[in-house]
């Protein structure tokens, strides 16, 4: 499918707020609201856009986020698609992808508990072990989201949705979490259908929705996307310091979240130093990126390793309501 730049002001305004009106999104891009609803139902149904979920802060629901990559050992192909089928499969896998590089697995899980993450790896060892050649564990303690600014001629990004965030967990009554597991689903939910499966007025899911953003639940609404059919490679980058200061991170952190091309920065517990997500149209893009991130902080960058994200299995805001 060709695209336009009217699409990619779509796929961009869809990846920043997808729950925004599409008479507000046809007013951005100055195309009619006929126009550009036909626009959007072509991306889905191409398949360039695959979803719409909320952006969820799994630490205000009492959520631990932990991330295990996994070094395979004694596989074929079909073994692996097996050990693939088993995780996708497991309640609280959040994302998870198969990588090139030093592992070959990423898992992200959203627990309650060291049980539930227990759980989780005694039925994965009980049935591959043998094929478990070593694992990295690490907790998430924050993971930031960059609307992609590449969509729409590389701008600066001033914006920035929080995907997970340690802190003390806030009480949330049934009906919010009834909410919350629709917008998981579908972000763009009317407030009507909404209301109609709840039993509740439109007026009080509106309510509902607004009191959820603004006590840091819900920290936006964005569109998955298939970046592979979008033409971009997806990379994770490891980085690691030495020497650092603080206004040395400071600066860092203010590259990383301008920069067109990084859609995700994860800070863990048990990690690297900087964790960023990024999406290029080539290694050309990749290699530029990172020379560029060597020559301005060259100072502090000790290290660094880079996995390629060649096949994503799951991403889920809520995976055990799935």
């Amino acid at each position: 499918m060709k695209l336009n730049s009217r699409d990619y002001q779509i796929l961009y305004e869809m990846d920043r707020d997808c729950r925004q009106p599409v008479n507000q999104i046809a007013k951005k891009i100055k195309l009619s609201k006929d126009s550009t609803i036909y626009r959007i139902k072509r991306l889905e149904r191409e398949g360039l856009i695959l979803r719409y979920q909320a952006y969820l802060n799994h630490g205000k629901l009492g959520y631990i986020s932990v991330r295990i990559n996994i070094k395979l050992q004694d596989t074929t192909p079909e073994k692996e698609e097996e050990i693939v089928g088993f995780i996708k499969k497991q309640p609280p896998v959040g994302f998870f992808a198969s990588v090139e590089g030093n592992v070959d697995l990423i898992v992200w899980l959203i627990v309650k508990s060291v049980k539930d993450l227990d759980d989780f790896w005694k039925a994965l060892v009980d049935k591959y072990s043998n094929n478990i050649a070593r694992t990295e564990l690490g907790v998430y303690t924050k993971i930031e989201h960059y609307p992609r600014t590449f969509f729409v001629g590389d701008r600066v990004n001033d914006e920035m949705m929080i995907f997970t965030e340690v802190g003390a967990p806030t009480k949330a009554v049934k009906k919010d979490l009834e909410i919350l597991k629709i917008l998981t689903k579908n972000a763009r939910e009317s407030l009507v259908s909404i209301a109609d499966k709840l039993k509740i007025t439109a007026k009080t899911v509106s309510k509902k929705i607004h009191d959820l953003e603004k006590g840091g639940i819900i920290t936006g609404f964005s569109a998955l996307f298939d970046m592979n059919k979008l033409g971009y490679g997806y990379y994770k980058i490891y980085f690691d310091f030495q020497n650092a200061k603080k206004q040395d991170l400071n600066n860092l952190d203010l590259f990383v979240r301008n920069h067109p091309n990084i859609v995700f920065r994860d800070y863990v517990i048990g990690g690297h130093s900087c964790e960023i997500e990024v999406q290029v149209k080539d290694e050309n893009e990749l290699r530029k990126l990172i020379d560029n991130m060597k020559k301005k902080f060259s100072f502090i960058i000790k290290d660094y390793e880079v996995l390629n994200y060649h096949k994503e299995h799951k991403m889920l805001s809520m995976p055990w309501v799935e």
